[in-house]
């Protein structure tokens, strides 16, 4: 008779779409997060990314307006800028932000990880090394933050 032990441990993603794969349209331009399903944008003034290899150039994967980079899986990724120039306002900047529900809530006590890829894009003139995740139980809503950087702490 022979015994084996396993120690197993559940990997469950609790993102909906992680790879950008669902979508309802072919990214054409700029700004379309929208389009990757289940995806949002929780500030109105800036205009997150949707790249696909279904899109032109300017939105395509792994050719696309940022630069060159093939998608970590499948044929799509977001693309998000950490330090938008204002020309109206050089003292200030704007960054964007993407959004998604998760599959299921979080349970007190249980550990989480949470990971993901990040690339700068070839034509990015500013980079950083400060990306994170919040957890709210709320939606961040664009009616609430129209034009701000958003000062959550990530969690």
């Amino acid at each position: 008779m022979n015994l084996i032990s396993l120690k197993g441990n559940c990997q469950y993603n609790l993102v909906p779409n992680p790879s950008f794969e669902l979508f309802t349209n072919c990214p054409t331009s700029y700004g379309q997060i929208a389009f990757a399903s289940y995806w949002t944008k929780p500030v109105t003034n800036v205009s997150p990314e949707f790249l696909h290899g279904c899109g032109p150039i300017w939105a395509g994967v792994p050719q696309n307006s940022m630069g060159f980079q093939h998608a970590r899986t499948g044929l799509g990724y977001g693309g998000v800028c950490n330090s938008i120039y204002n020309s109206t306002n050089p003292n200030q900047t704007y960054r964007e932000y993407i959004q998604t529900e998760l599959i299921d809530s979080l349970i007190p006590g249980v550990e989480y990880t949470i990971s993901f890829y990040v690339s700068a894009g070839d034509s990015c003139g500013r980079h950083t090394n400060n990306f994170g995740a919040y957890f709210s139980n709320i939606e961040i809503d664009t009616i609430i933050y129209p034009h701000s950087n958003l000062s959550f702490q990530p969690s």
